[in-house]
């Protein structure tokens, strides 16, 4: 099946999204358009159902370690919060066309979730978009000689158990311009080296903040996040010991 085939066939019989359809839609339309044909990097591609109100997401990448890091991904930006992932539905299905197009095109490498209906859709957006921009900011894989990829994590955890934030940060850039690296591990570890440094006020200003603060995490990351925000937001009141300062502060950043 040719890549064109492809698309023809996803956005042909059983889905009730048209390509012309999308591209009446200027976000899906985009979301659309990014999608890789050749898989070069990890896509998503919508459908709807001839009957019902769901939508389903399918998650596909081009090789292995590109879908293992891309579900993790997914998981994290996405995850139950905004969308769900019931095996009875989300099971590829031998007698689907579309499913079985997909999996023709990237066996093994074919995740599907979905929306319950329109309004769970659009509460989903803005973490789909985030994700969509750290694809797009992630640097195309160079394949050199290199340290492997578990030294490198090493070193890693050595440099912010010494404190060594810098080098921590270092290490952290090598791994993601060689693609090895999930973006969900990557904020793991720049909050874990922000922390190391006692850089409290930019633990709780970085732009994932919140989305850390609600997602499953390693100990060590709720442990940076918590003492991020003892340390940027009530350490003035306790140690003034000033009960109604410490209350406002809480309410401010409940």
């Amino acid at each position: 099946m040719s890549d064109s085939a492809l698309l023809d066939t996803f956005f042909g019989d059983g889905n009730r999204l048209t390509r012309a359809e999308v591209d009446q839609r200027p976000r899906l339309a985009t979301l659309v358009d990014e999608f890789d044909v050749e898989l070069s990097r990890p896509g998503l591609l919508p459908r709807m159902r001839e009957s019902g109100s769901a939508i389903e997401w399918y998650l596909i990448a081009g090789t292995d370690d590109d879908f293992r890091r891309a579900v993790e991904e997914v998981q994290g930006f996405i995850g139950p919060t905004y969308a769900r992932w019931d095996s009875s539905i989300t099971a590829l299905d031998d007698d689907d066309p579309i499913d079985q197009a997909l999996a023709k095109a990237a066996p093994g490498r074919v995740l599907k979730f979905f929306n319950a209906d329109a309004d769970e859709f659009r509460r989903m957006w803005d973490p789909l978009q985030r994700l969509r921009t750290a694809w797009a900011q992630r640097p195309p894989r160079r394949f050199t000689v290199r340290r492997p990829v578990m030294a490198i994590v090493r070193e890693i955890d050595l440099a912010l158990a010494a404190g060594a934030s810098a080098q921590a940060l270092d290490d952290l850039a090598e791994l993601r311009l060689r693609g090895a690296i999930s973006v969900q591990n990557a904020r793991f570890i720049e909050v874990r080296a922000l922390a190391a440094a006692a850089r409290w006020r930019d633990v709780v200003s970085h732009r994932d903040f919140a989305d850390l603060c609600r997602i499953r995490r390693p100990w060590d990351v709720t442990e940076a996040l918590a003492a991020a925000v003892s340390n940027n937001w009530f350490r003035n009141a306790a140690e003034s010991q000033d009960v109604d300062g410490a209350i406002c502060a809480f309410r401010q950043h409940e």
